[in-house]
């Protein structure tokens, strides 16, 4: 599936990237950008993602060199970051034009988890469960199809550049 197709698809109007608000101030001023590119410029964030752990994983599948979006302004690892009390979260909307980046990704799932492919976008793109995520109302009293839509809303969009403010709709 192309990027068009999938805009088609989905009706989406932009991604999401979770972060701290602690964090904005950076991201006004630099944009978003890999975390690989955070510590080469000596840009240390208030309330970096994920915690140690997460942060080592990524850097063993070699994620860190991504900015992760996301299809929802919501997702497991915010939720559980949130309720850890490790961050106040805000969903930043990305435009759309990110997907046009040289050397996009993409999976079904978290990115840095153990046995999970990532792919080119147009590939990673077809693996994506859209059904769930944007055409079918989802029974939350059925619990296959939670499972089903949970597991949905882990799938990443992995950004290989910086992500310029002008790009981040609702950075205020």
């Amino acid at each position: 599936m192309t990027a068009e197709e999938f805009i088609n698809t989905t009706g989406i109007n932009h991604l999401y990237h979770f972060t701290d608000v602690e964090n904005l101030p950076l991201i006004r001023e630099h944009g978003l950008l890999p975390y690989n590119l955070l510590l080469g410029r000596n840009i240390l964030p208030p309330k970096p993602g994920g915690n140690d752990l997460s942060r080592r994983a990524d850097v063993l599948k070699g994620v860190n060199r991504y900015i992760h979006l996301c299809f929802k302004n919501q997702h497991p690892m915010e939720f559980d970051a949130r309720k850890a009390g490790r961050i106040k979260a805000c969903f930043l909307q990305i435009s759309l034009d990110v997907l046009n980046f040289k050397g996009v990704k993409g999976c079904a799932s978290v990115s840095n988890k153990g046995g999970v492919k990532i792919y080119p976008l147009e590939q990673a793109l077809d693996k994506i469960d859209w059904e769930i995520l944007f055409k079918t109302p989802v029974d939350f009293n059925n619990p296959e199809q939670q499972k089903r839509y949970n597991e949905a809303k882990k799938s990443e969009i992995l950004i290989p550049a910086p992500i310029p403010p002008e790009l981040i709709k609702n950075l205020n």
